[in-house]
């Protein structure tokens, strides 16, 4: 695999579905290595709660 690392945004990142999108990204990393993940969501306090949850996941890896 090349060493092209991908950043990726999440649109909704305040969305219910936010989590397993950053559970599966993080934990697939070998097929998709990411440099970057940003969310966005137009309610701040819920992307805030998604990424608060998810800060670090997995293992201390930081997203």
């Amino acid at each position: 695999m090349s060493d092209k690392k991908f950043s990726v945004v999440i649109a909704g990142g305040g969305s219910t579905f936010t989590p397993g999108f950053v559970i599966s990204l993080c934990a697939n990393q070998d097929k998709l290595p990411l440099r970057k993940l940003k969310l966005y969501d137009i309610d701040a306090d819920r992307q805030k709660k998604i990424g608060d949850d998810h800060q670090g996941e997995p293992a201390g890896q930081s997203v």
